[in-house]
């Protein structure tokens, strides 16, 4: 308070006004910062998730596809055993 109290000659309360207002300026431009930065995040993971279901899209239909298959009943073993290795569980066939 004694600050605000002393003579209209005196700068400091002009330099306490420019001060505060860099301070909020530079306060509310770290939270876009964070805001704009987790939305790109987010958006990129979504980009990579698809990338990822179209990369298992095009494996399965390969897979499907190989003419070497034995028959249309070994499939549904070897994706359970493909899903029990990636979720690291054990197959009970």
């Amino acid at each position: 308070m004694f600050l605000l109290q002393t003579n209209q000659s005196s700068a400091y309360p002009f330099v306490l006004f420019i001060g505060t207002i860099g301070m909020l300026v530079l306060t509310i431009g770290l939270v876009l910062f964070i805001i704009f930065h987790q939305r790109r995040v987010s958006r990129y993971q979504q980009t990579l998730q698809k990338m990822e279901q179209e990369q298992q899209k095009i494996l399965l239909n390969s897979f499907y596809q190989t003419p070497g298959r034995r028959s249309a009943s070994a499939s549904p073993p070897i994706c359970m055993m493909m899903q029990a290795r990636y979720w690291q569980q054990p197959v009970s066939i």
